[in-house]
C-alpha cells in the first residue's frame, strides 16, 4: 500500500495523504465554487486506501483457500481515491457548464445542498420530485409543486441558485430543531450538521459503542480521551477493541522467529541496526 502503487512511471513518488488527494484531483473538486484547491476534512486517502487493502487481503486469501495459491495485492492511494471521484462523471462537467467545485451541492438533485437555521445549519436533500412535492408543501409553497419549471428536477438543478435561495428563506425562520421536527414530520430527509460535541453527546452512537475511552498500554485508561470504536457489527461475532495497542516490537519474536524462521543472532542483528 502506497501513494501511488508497485507499477507505473510514477511509482518511485513519495506522497502524503493530502498530496495523493492533490494528485488524484480531489482537490480540484473540493470546496466552494471559486475558492481554492481544498483537502476533504481528514485523512480520507489514508483511511479510504486502507479499507480496500482490506478487501484485497480477503480476497486473495479466498483465493488461497480456493487454489492454494498467494496474491501480491497492490493498493495506490492515488487509485482509490480516483475510482470514487470518478463515479461522478467529472470529465463532462465542463461541457456542460458546470463548476468542478460544487460545494456541498450534488449536481444530479435539488435542493441538495447546506442551509442556514437560525442557530446553525441542516442539510435538506430532494432526490426525487415527489420529494419535492413534500418539500413545497411543508414550506407552504404548493404553487411550485405543479409549476411547469419548479416541478422539474433538470430545471430545478439548472436554476439550483434560486432553489437554494427559496430553501434558505424559509430555514432562516426556524432554529435548526424545530425545522427538523417540521421536515422529519413530512418525510423529507435532512439532518442537522453535527460538531464534535454533537456527536460525543449522541445517543445513537454510544449505543452502537463507536464513543470509547482510550487505553495507553502503560498508563492504562486516559481521562477525558475518546477514540472511535469499530465499525463493523457482526450478527454472530463480537467486534472492537479489548485491550490497548501493544508497543511496537511486542510480537518481532514470533513474527520474525517462529514464523519466518531468523535465528537469534539474526534478530539481534536486526535490532542493533535498528531494523525491527
Amino acid at each position: 500500500m502506497t501513494g501511488y502503487g508497485s507499477t507505473g512511471p510514477d511509482s518511485h513518488c513519495k506522497g502524503y495523504d493530502t498530496t495523493t488527494q492533490a494528485m488524484s484531483g480531489l482537490m480540484s473538486v473540493t470546496g466552494q465554487p471559486g475558492g481554492p484547491p481544498t483537502k476533504a476534512g481528514t485523512p480520507i486517502a489514508d483511511t479510504i486506501a486502507a479499507s480496500f487493502a482490506l478487501s484485497g487481503i480477503l480476497a486473495a486469501l479466498y483465493h488461497r483457500e480456493s487454489t492454494g495459491l498467494g496474491q501480491f495485492v497492490d493498493i495506490s492511494m492515488v487509485d482509490t481515491l480516483f475510482s470514487s471521484l470518478f463515479d461522478d462523471p467529472i470529465d463532462c462537467f465542463e461541457e456542460l457548464g458546470l463548476n468542478f467545485q460544487q460545494g456541498n451541492r450534488l449536481v444530479r438533485f435539488s435542493p441538495f445542498n447546506t442551509y442556514k437555521t437560525k442557530d446553525s445549519w441542516i442539510v435538506i436533500c430532494c432526490g426525487t420530485d415527489e420529494m419535492w412535492k413534500k418539500l413545497c408543501k411543508t414550506i407552504d409553497r404548493l404553487d411550485l409543486s405543479k409549476e411547469k419549471n419548479w416541478s422539474r428536477m433538470d430545471w430545478r438543478v439548472a436554476h439550483n441558485d434560486k432553489v437554494d435561495d427559496l430553501i434558505s428563506s424559509w430555514t432562516s425562520k426556524f432554529s435548526t430543531k424545530s425545522a427538523l421536527k417540521i421536515l422529519e414530520n413530512e418525510d423529507i430527509v435532512a439532518s442537522p450538521v453535527q460538531d464534535i460535541n454533537d456527536l460525543l453527546n449522541w445517543n445513537h452512537l454510544k449505543y452502537r459503542e463507536m464513543i470509547n475511552d482510550v487505553e495507553h498500554p502503560q498508563l492504562g485508561k486516559l481521562t477525558g480521551i475518546k477514540a472511535a470504536g469499530f465499525p463493523i457489527k457482526f450478527s454472530d461475532a463480537e467486534t472492537g477493541y479489548k485491550g490497548p495497542a501493544l508497543p511496537s516490537g511486542t510480537n518481532n519474536n514470533q513474527i520474525f522467529g517462529e514464523l519466518i524462521g531468523l535465528k537469534e543472532k539474526d534478530l539481534k542483528e536486526l535490532r542493533d541496526k535498528n531494523i525491527i
